[in-house]
C-alpha cells in the first residue's frame, strides 16, 4: 500500500505567502487546534527543514505551511507552475518534500526533480 502523499502545482499564494495544503491531507499531519501552529520537520531535498504548520480557527480550517516556507521557496528557486510532491515516508509520521519543474525530454514534456 502506498504511503499518503499529494502533489501540487504552485500558485502565486504558494510562492509569495504560504503553501496551501489540500484539506483532505490534514488527516496525515499532526493534530493542531485551529488558530494555532506546530512545527513540522520535513526532509526537503536531503536537508531537514522545519515549517510552521497552521490551521485557521472555525469551519474553514484550511491547512498551510507558513514559517520557514518562504525561505525554502527562495533557497530552491521555486516559481509559479513548479510542482511539489509532499509525501509521508517510512517511519510515518515522517515527511518528505520534493520540488519539480517541467522539462522536455525526447520531445515529451515531463516533470523532473531539482
Amino acid at each position: 500500500m502506498a504511503l499518503p502523499s499529494f502533489e501540487k502545482v504552485l500558485t502565486r499564494t504558494d510562492i509569495h505567502e504560504m503553501l496551501v495544503i489540500p484539506t483532505h491531507f490534514m488527516q496525515h499531519l499532526p493534530g493542531v487546534e485551529g488558530g494555532q501552529s506546530v512545527e513540522l520537520t520535513v526532509n526537503a531535498s536531503g536537508t531537514q527543514r522545519t515549517f510552521g504548520y497552521y490551521t485557521r480557527d472555525g469551519p474553514n480550517r484550511r491547512p498551510v505551511l507558513r514559517s520557514g516556507w518562504r525561505t525554502f521557496v527562495r533557497d530552491k528557486g521555486l516559481e509559479i507552475d513548479h510542482k511539489i510532491l509532499f509525501e509521508c515516508v517510512d517511519g510515518f509520521p515522517q515527511y518528505q518534500i520534493r520540488a519539480q519543474k517541467k522539462i522536455i525530454l525526447l520531445g515529451q514534456e515531463t516533470w523532473a526533480d531539482f
